[in-house]
């Protein structure tokens, strides 16, 4: 017999992925696909394993290269920066001299 509780604890969760059709036929076209526009510059990189490789190297110094910042967004900045730079100061001077 089962007591009463306080708590209900769920059930635990199952993964039931059944694919419901696989060409091995297909998958090796389209990787010898990737392979050769890797080779001639493009597309996904995959690797001898048959593994993707992340092609991350640059990508976050051409995302700042073509965003200019213009002289509002700095002007701006350079205030917000002047502000925190008073409200630091005013903060020291109460602590060490008031």
């Amino acid at each position: 017999m089962k007591l009463p509780s306080l708590f209900k604890i769920p059930p635990h969760k199952v993964f039931n992925f059944k694919p419901r059709y696989y060409d091995p036929v297909k998958e090796e076209f389209e990787i010898r696909v990737e392979r050769a526009k890797r080779d001639a510059g493009k597309g996904k990189i995959i690797d001898e394993n048959g593994e993707y490789v992340q092609a991350i190297k640059g990508q976050m110094s051409r995302h700042f290269i073509d965003r200019r910042i213009t002289t509002k967004e700095r002007k701006a900045s350079n205030i917000r920066v002047f502000v925190i730079m008073i409200i630091l100061g005013l903060i020291a001077y109460y602590f060490f001299y008031a």
